[in-house]
């Protein structure tokens, strides 16, 4: 369950140590609640995901308990380690594809392009491309969400802030819908220049439509709002933060 061949995983592992920061010097015990809820809910439905979350709040909760209070995104980074979005995926996957395909398809036409889509294959001057699985890009949607999480720890450095729980996600609500726009534009632009899995412009082409299309839009949306409203989103100033490496070994 923890993923340990996927990237992303440990792309949010690398990460914590920057994500998760200080905000209160006094300890905190706002987690304990979640955890001995989560350990109830396991009694009665054992599931792999509340297992996995009654880990994670009890390590958070053991973190603000004996050091001090953390911000906010280190339960949204929690969100992004899970096997949330995969399970999503796979219980949607044929769907999003379909859907995926007709706004490609639409798109394309509307820009004077000859396609036509059937099922989740779109012919351009007979040529067809299936929208496989693997292409839909949806490893890039926990991949943006983590890399969003990094810009939002990046300004919350820069500005000294924490920004709350609920404008958190919703930044993080804009950041997905950014990664599935790039996403989308990825698709039209292997159909366009008729770019097959084989090349090495497959991979490239998605890295590509990340960093333009969500990475820099987002990250300048951010600094244009911590920029003019950080006096208003700051709910608590944050003390001088420390490495949270000393800390993981000490609860390690």
């Amino acid at each position: 369950y923890f993923l340990t061949d996927d990237l992303d995983f440990f792309l949010g592992i690398i990460f914590a140590p920057y994500i998760i920061r200080k905000v209160e010097s006094t300890p905190n015990y706002r987690f304990f609640g979640w955890s001995i809820l989560l350990l109830v809910i396991l009694f009665f439905w054992r599931s792999n995901t509340f297992y996995f979350f009654a880990f994670g709040f009890g390590m958070l909760y053991l973190l603000e308990s004996f050091f001090y209070k953390i911000n906010s995104l280190a339960i949204l980074l929690l969100v992004a380690c899970s096997a949330v979005f995969r399970h999503v995926a796979n219980i949607w996957t044929f769907s999003i594809r379909l859907e995926m395909t007709n706004i490609t398809g639409r798109a394309l036409s509307f820009l004077g392009f000859p396609t036509k889509v059937s099922g989740n294959i779109i012919y351009m001057d007979g040529q067809p491309f299936s929208v496989a699985p693997a292409c839909m890009g949806l490893d890039m949607l926990v991949t943006g969400f983590v890399l969003a999480l990094l810009i939002l720890a990046y300004f919350e450095r820069k500005y000294t802030v924490t920004t709350p729980l609920w404008k958190a996600s919703i930044f993080c609500g804009i950041a997905l819908g950014l990664t599935i726009f790039s996403n989308l534009i990825r698709l039209s632009s292997l159909v366009i220049f008729k770019i097959m899995p084989d090349n090495w412009m497959h991979d490239a082409l998605g890295i590509l439509s990340l960093v333009v299309y969500m990475l820099l839009p987002f990250f300048l949306m951010m600094r244009f709002f911590y920029g003019k409203d950080k006096t208003t989103i700051a709910t608590s100033k944050e003390p001088n933060s420390h490495s949270l490496f000393s800390n993981f070994k000490i609860l390690i």
